[in-house]
C-alpha cells in the first residue's frame, strides 16, 4: 500500500524547533531511577494552604455564559481601577484568553499577514518567535545587553525598522534576565509606536508578582498605553493558580475586538470554570500575591547563599520565579545544562533557548517549594565546588 506524503505548511516549517536535548537526556536519567528537579520550566504551583475553589465538571465543560464573562471582565476593570486608577472598559478593553501563548497567537493571527514582520527581543520566551511564525510573519529581533540593563534602545531600533513592522513584542519584568522597565523606556515605546503605527504588545506575564514597588513604571499605568497596544497579564504566573491557562489581555479596543472575533469562531474562549476561578484570585489577589513572593524570596535566598559560596553571580528581582544566572567562562550555555544536568539530576533552562544574546547565560527557575529548593542549592554547590577544584588542578599542571 502506498504511503500518502504531506507536506508541513510554510509557517510550520518556519517554526523554531523545539529543544529537546536535555528532555532526552532527564528522560534518560528517571530510566536510572536517578532524582532529577526541573528548574527549567517555571513554577506556578499554589499554596497548599489556600483553599481554591474547585469547579464542578459542568462548569469545566461548559462555555462562559454572559454573566459570568460581563462579572469576570468586571472584576478585572474594578483590580485595575484600583491598582492604576484606570477606567477601563469592560465590555470592550478587557478580553480573557486561554494563557499567554495563545494570547499571542491570536494577536498574529488577527493581524499579521504574510511578510509583514513582528519585533521580538533577543533574548526573550521561544514563544514569540513561534508566534510569529505561526501567522507567517517575518521577525525581526532587537538585541537586548547585560551592559544596557538588558532595555533598548529605542532611536536605534526606530532607525533598523522594517518598512511593514505590524506588532513590537516587548515586556517587563523580562523574562528571562529579570530586568524592570522604568518610566522613560514606557514613554518612548509608546511615543516610537504612535509615529510608526506599530501596536505594541506588553508581555505583562508577571507584571502583579513584581513587587518593586515602581507601578508608576507599568505599562498600563500611562494613559497613552490603551490606544497603543495590548498588555496580556498571566493568571497561572502572578498568582500560582497551577496550569491554568488563564489570561486577560487588556488594551486598544479595536484589536481587542478582532481578537474577540477569532478567539469566538474558534472556540478557543476560557470556560465558565476557569473565569469562575479568575474572579476568586481577583477578589484574593492581594494574599495570593503576598504568600507567593514570600515563598519565592524564601526559594531564592537558599539559592543565593549557593550562589555567593561560589562566587556565582545571578539576576533577580524581588517577587519573580527564575533569576538569570552567568555561567563561567569555560562552558557554553548547553554545554553547562547538560553536564549539570548528568552529575546533579537539576535541569536548568540554558540561555540560547531564548536567542543568541543568551549564550553565556541560564535560567534557574525557582521552586514555590522552599524546602525542595533548598536541596536543589546544594547539588548546585556541589556541583561547582568539584568544577573548581577541577578548574585549579588543570591550572596548576599548566
Amino acid at each position: 500500500m502506498r504511503k500518502i506524503i504531506i507536506d508541513r505548511a510554510d509557517r510550520l516549517q518556519r517554526m523554531p524547533p523545539e529543544f529537546t536535548s536535555l528532555d532526552r537526556l532527564a528522560a534518560r536519567l528517571d530510566k536510572r531511577l536517578v532524582q532529577t528537579t526541573d528548574l527549567s520550566v517555571l513554577d506556578t504551583t499554589l499554596d497548599a494552604n489556600v483553599d481554591v475553589p474547585v469547579p464542578t465538571v459542568e462548569d469545566l465543560v461548559s462555555p462562559a455564559d454572559a454573566g459570568t464573562y460581563r462579572d469576570f471582565c468586571g472584576a478585572v476593570a474594578a483590580y485595575f481601577n484600583g491598582r492604576y486608577g484606570l477606567a477601563l472598559n469592560s465590555e470592550q478593553e478587557i478580553l480573557p484568553v486561554a494563557g499567554t501563548a495563545a494570547g499571542l497567537f491570536l494577536l498574529g493571527l488577527a493581524y499579521v499577514d504574510p511578510g509583514e514582520m513582528v519585533l521580538v527581543p533577543d533574548p526573550g520566551p521561544p514563544v514569540y518567535r513561534n508566534a510569529a511564525a505561526l501567522c507567517g510573519g517575518g521577525v525581526q529581533t532587537y538585541n537586548l545587553h547585560d551592559r544596557y540593563d538588558y532595555l533598548p534602545d529605542c532611536r536605534t531600533m526606530a532607525a533598523g525598522l522594517a518598512g511593514r513592522t505590524k506588532l513590537w513584542i516587548i515586556g517587563y519584568p523580562h523574562n528571562p534576565s529579570t530586568a524592570l522597565a522604568d518610566r522613560d523606556l514606557i514613554t518612548e515605546i509608546i511615543r516610537l509606536s504612535r509615529k510608526r503605527d506599530i501596536l505594541i504588545v506588553y508581555d505583562g506575564t508577571f507584571s502583579l508578582l513584581s513587587d518593586n514597588g515602581r507601578s508608576d513604571a507599568e505599562y498600563l499605568a500611562d494613559p497613552r498605553a490603551r490606544s497603543t497596544g495590548i498588555e496580556i497579564i498571566s493568571f497561572d504566573h502572578n498568582f500560582g493558580l497551577g496550569r491554568l491557562n488563564l489570561a486577560v489581555m487588556i488594551g486598544n479596543r479595536e484589536a481587542i475586538a478582532g481578537i474577540a472575533f477569532l478567539a469566538a469562531g474558534a472556540g478557543l474562549m476560557p470556560n465558565r470554570g476557569k473565569l469562575k476561578i479568575g474572579r476568586w484570585a481577583l477578589d484574593n489577589a492581594e494574599n495570593l500575591l503576598r504568600q507567593r513572593r514570600a515563598r519565592l524570596a524564601e526559594s531564592y535566598a537558599y539559592l543565593a547563599d549557593g550562589l555567593k559560596q561560589l562566587d556565582w553571580v545571578a539576576r533577580w528581582n524581588n517577587g519573580l520565579p527564575f533569576c538569570w544566572l552567568t555561567l563561567p567562562r569555560r562552558f557554553s550555555s548547553l554545554g553547562f545544562a547538560r553536564r549539570l544536568l548528568r552529575r546533579t539530576g537539576l535541569k536548568i533552562a540554558p540561555g540560547t533557548i531564548f536567542g543568541e544574546q543568551g549564550e553565556g547565560y541560564a535560567r534557574v527557575s525557582l521552586l514555590t517549594d522552599p524546602a525542595g529548593m533548598k536541596q536543589a542549592a546544594s547539588r548546585l554547590v556541589e556541583f561547582g565546588t568539584l568544577w573548581k577544584k577541577r578548574r585549579q588542578r588543570t591550572k596548576t599542571d599548566e
